[in-house]
């Protein structure tokens, strides 16, 4: 459960670092995409020696589900990028709680059951997540369609992510874990190599940025890897669910200090809302790890 509300809170922060940096105009959703996957490229390959292994279902398994889990992400990142150029990551941040919704959908389709108490633990995520969308001011239905997309092809990643794990053996560890990050962000990081001439040359300024956000991405990959591992994708995306609240309240900090004034600040009924959407979260975390025990 750490490893899922680790990812959580890093990958907050990740927002907030990826809607500053798009939001200038002399910089693209694509630059950030190239310039931060060349750094996670080269944190992979900084790992690689100190987190070998060898999955128990082959390479050829473990590069194959890597490489579905790579395309999937940048996808993802891509659209996710181009959304944050319109509004702010508070806004956006709790519609990609709808992930879990698509997620148990996915799942069931492969085969996967949940039990009634898991269902109501879903909805009650959802609920939560529209719970803090009807907070956000400015947020259209071409926005919302275009979450929807980006949180699909998020879960094609997550259950991606599950196939790394799985060739790897039932039994994770940290360093397992570690190496089977290292995989996709390799793919990503040749891919980005690949296209870093279809970019204007970044200052160091931009470099930096690009530094900050990798690092906090990264880091939420890992919490993301490991919470896939231990207690599978619906509660590993489950157990991110926060990442709403924490961005919304991030934002309310950032706007305190005054850092980031688009991210607004928010008025005693949307705290409301976004105090009864943090209960339900908890909530729905609590349901769903008891309904993971048979009785």
């Amino acid at each position: 459960m750490l490893y899922g509300f680790g990812a959580a809170m890093a990958i907050s922060v990740s927002y907030i670092l990826s809607r500053t940096f798009v939001r200038q105009p002399a910089r693209s959703p694509l630059q950030l995409l190239i310039l931060a996957h060349v750094i996670m490229g080269i944190f992979s390959l900084a790992l690689l020696p100190w987190t070998w292994s060898v999955p128990v279902g082959g390479w050829a398994s473990a590069w194959l589900a890597a490489t579905s889990a790579a395309l999937f992400y940048l996808a993802a990142q891509a659209l996710l990028f181009y959304i944050l150029r319109e509004t702010s990551a508070s806004n956006i941040a709790p519609l990609l709680g709808l992930k879990i919704g698509i997620a148990a959908l996915i799942g069931l389709a492969l085969g996967n059951t949940l039990t009634g108490q898991q269902w109501l633990a879903v909805l009650l995520t959802l609920v939560a997540a529209l719970l803090l969308r009807n907070s956000a001011e400015g947020v259209t239905l071409r926005l919302i369609g275009l979450a929807l997309a980006t949180c699909g092809l998020y879960c094609g990643s997550d259950y991606s992510i599950g196939a790394v794990m799985e060739a790897f053996g039932a039994a994770p560890n940290i360093r397992t874990v570690l190496f089977a990050v290292t995989l996709p962000y390799l793919v990503c990081g040749a891919l980005a190599c690949a296209g870093f001439g279809i970019i204007r040359r970044a200052t160091k300024r931009e470099w930096h940025h690009a530094l900050a956000y990798a690092s906090a991405w990264y880091a939420g990959m890992i919490g993301l890897f490991g919470a896939i591992s231990y207690i599978g994708v619906v509660f590993g995306i489950m157990m991110q669910s926060p990442r709403g609240i924490i961005t919304v309240l991030l934002g309310i900090v950032l706007v305190a200090v005054g850092v980031a004034a688009d991210e607004g600040t928010p008025s005693v009924q949307t705290r409301c809302r976004q105090l009864i959407a943090a209960v339900l979260m908890i909530t729905a975390i609590a349901l769903y790890q008891s309904g993971l025990t048979p009785a």
